[in-house]
């Protein structure tokens, strides 16, 4: 990853854990430049299809990070930050309520219209 990003000294910040064995960092690059770094062990992810997925997702205009690099044989990511507002946070902001929920059925739709030969 270091070198993708051309850093010498990177600084890991672990975010909450999910459902999964997946684990991920966010690295601080510049003041307002972020980077999310996902460790995906390849014996329990099917990283190839997250992968394919997430291209096939993004050219369908479902809102999901950008692939900026992908370690296949140890199961490394690394995707774009979408920033720090959880949705939920968003949903309980009653300013930005009705945005949260119009993205999220927005994004819901993309989905369901996404049509292509790897999506099981």
């Amino acid at each position: 990853m270091e070198a993708t990003l051309e850093l010498k000294d990177v600084t890991l910040a672990p975010l909450a854990p999910e459902a999964s064995t997946r684990r991920f960092y966010r690295i601080e690059v510049e003041p307002e430049t972020s980077y999310i770094v996902m460790d995906s062990p390849p014996s329990t992810e099917n990283n190839e299809q997250f992968a394919t997925l997430a291209d096939v997702f993004r050219r369908n205009q479902v809102p999901v990070p950008k692939v900026l690099a992908y370690e296949a044989d140890c199961g490394y990511f690394l995707v774009e930050d979408f920033g720090q507002v959880e949705f939920l946070a968003a949903y309980a902001d009653p300013v930005r309520r009705r945005f949260a929920i119009e993205l999220a059925l927005d994004s819901l739709i993309a989905i369901q219209l996404t049509q292509d030969a790897c999506i099981p």
